[in-house]
């Protein structure tokens, strides 16, 4: 690769990788605002904002699964200059994603109760769960129509109207929950109420930003509404399902894994929750970044993909690699520097904040991989559209061996909570050793399509 094309790859690398990632951790950010205001109110409602946003993410994950499979598609299609395909096939995702929402919006209205059951039995805790998601349910609507375009607009690299809306949201979200959590300025003092009034605030502003941006500012797609119409071509239709239904399998067990985690550690402690609460806040700062790598890898290997240039994408996929591993060294290292940081901004037991002590040790090695894996499987591999395997090896790490084995560490082990984190997360281990291994033999560039049919 040319001195040139080096520079083009690092220049298109940072402007599309630290807007998403930016993004991301505001995104974040969002929920651990939640958590950490109404942590000051009680530890029970600490438990019931977790336990909600936990089944909530189920929604983003889903909406994030067909929006990968969007942004796989349509970088291609742009790397191809075929602006047409990019909007039928949005088309088809933005339509998926709602209908999809107002189902998920009728049950979360329906069964609430038997919904929060599955995570805790404790009644404080599901009766502030209850109110969370009478408010909370409406995100998964304005989330369906943010997601859909924000995750097009990354396949053309227009990234920066995903990092304005969610800075508008994250502002307004502080705001509302200063406001309504604790009743400053004569608003009414609601709790948990207020916390979930506040998310769904700050998910409005956010989605009308990102309508607004774009019917009226995108200059690269030009959508308009008389341009949704349904995918005819078969070919195309098949290319998408076959993309996209292994990331949404991905996607919607990974936030299963992370609900049996739940389901089996708050069995075993109950300081774990509010623990682990903590820990996550810790380790997911300074993994935001591994997204937006990922996310800019999808995007610009498969810019490249549509112009069929095998050896810029085999030079991608290992500096891609490489970077992965410098930054999972350095996010390892900086979850110990946080934590107790973090840690200052709850108001729990001490209890709580030992066993948090002592899961973080662990949350730094786990960390270092769930970086790598990221990058170079929900990246640079997933960019080719070889999303079959990557639900296979997710499936054999998570579901074959890390849930299993933590299942047998808790309940007939007896292992402590924090010997069990590092075991319940132990699939990213896996999954990093595959994906280093595709990319050092070529492998995951084999048999991929690099020119248009």
């Amino acid at each position: 690769m040319s001195e040139t094309r080096k520079d083009h790859f690092w220049s298109e690398l940072f402007k599309v990788a630290i807007p998403i990632s930016i993004q991301y951790l505001i995104n974040q950010l969002l929920v651990m605002i939640d958590n950490i205001m109404i942590g000051s109110l009680h530890e029970n409602n600490i438990t019931a904002v977790t336990i909600c946003t936990t089944f909530l993410w189920l929604s983003t994950m889903f909406f994030m699964g067909t929006g990968e499979g969007l942004v796989i598609v349509s970088a291609k299609a742009y790397g191809q200059k075929d602006i047409s395909k990019i909007k039928r096939t949005f088309s088809v995702v933005a339509l998926i994603n709602v209908l999809v929402a107002v189902l998920l919006f009728l049950v979360i209205s329906l069964i609430p109760e038997k919904i929060l059951l599955v995570y805790s039995n404790i009644l404080e805790v599901m009766e502030a769960g209850v109110v969370y998601l009478k408010y909370a349910r409406y995100t998964v609507l304005f989330g369906a129509v943010s997601t859909s375009i924000t995750m097009l607009l990354q396949s053309v690299k227009s990234v920066r109207v995903g990092l304005v809306s969610s800075i508008a949201s994250c502002i307004l979200n502080v705001v509302l929950n200063w406001l309504l959590i604790f009743g400053n300025l004569g608003f009414p003092q609601l709790g948990v109420r207020g916390a979930a009034i506040a998310t769904v605030g700050a998910k409005i502003i956010e989605m009308l930003i990102v309508l607004f941006y774009f019917f009226f500012m995108d200059k690269k797609i030009r959508f308009r509404l008389s341009d949704f119409r349904l995918e005819k071509d078969k070919y195309d239709l098949q290319i998408l399902f076959k993309t996209t239904y292994p990331l949404l399998l991905i996607d919607i067990l990974t936030n299963l894994v992370s609900s049996v985690q739940t389901m089996i550690t708050g069995h075993i402690s109950q300081y774990y929750v509010a623990a682990n609460s903590i820990v996550h806040n810790s380790w997911v700062i300074p993994t935001i970044f591994s997204y937006g790598l990922s996310n800019a890898a999808s995007v610009m290997v498969g810019n490249e993909l549509g112009k069929g240039k095998k050896e810029e994408i085999v030079s991608y996929g290992r500096k891609f690699l490489y970077f992965s591993i410098a930054l999972g060294i350095f996010n390892a290292c900086m979850v110990q520097v946080l934590l107790p940081v973090i840690s200052s901004f709850y108001d729990v037991e001490q209890a709580t904040l030992i066993l948090a002590r002592k899961m973080g040790y662990y949350a730094s090695i786990t960390t270092f991989f769930n970086t790598v894996s990221t990058i170079v499987c929900t990246g640079v591999i997933k960019s080719t559209g070889k999303t079959q395997i990557l639900l296979v090896i997710d499936l054999v790490s998570n579901w074959l061996l890390a849930i299993p084995f933590g299942y047998l560490a808790a309940f007939v082990l007896g292992c402590p909570a924090e010997t069990l984190y590092l075991i319940l997360r132990g699939g990213n281990i896996v999954k990093t050793i595959w994906g280093i291994y595709q990319i050092t033999s070529d492998k995951w560039i084999q048999g991929t399509q690099l020119q248009s049919r």
